[in-house]
């Protein structure tokens, strides 16, 4: 049987999360040296016009479910420091935002 105590399964994914928004400003530099080539030969980047714009509105939806995620989580934090805070926690599903 494997345990983990709850500070190294913390550690974990916060390790976990900065791999992601490393690898999130790895693909906004990506993109937007490719937006530059775009603009300074446009025809020849054209295929290239329906990608970009679905990686702006793909990027535009995680920031929205990262800021969502994140008032959760500090809502969260301040009704663990009083119980009486917990009454005025919003509900939050995930399903609302993937779903």
């Amino acid at each position: 049987m494997i345990s983990f105590s709850v500070k190294s399964l913390l550690d974990l994914k916060e390790k976990t999360a900065r791999e992601c928004i490393c690898r999130l400003q790895m693909t906004v530099n990506s993109f937007n040296a490719l937006e530059q080539k775009a603009k300074d030969s446009p025809t020849e980047w054209t295929w290239a016009t329906p990608l970009m714009s679905e990686f702006v509105d793909l990027e535009t939806k995680l920031k929205d479910v990262a800021s969502s995620v994140k008032d959760f989580i500090n809502d969260f934090k301040a009704s663990c420091l009083s119980p009486l805070s917990m009454r005025g926690l919003a509900p939050f599903s995930y399903h609302s935002i993937f779903g």
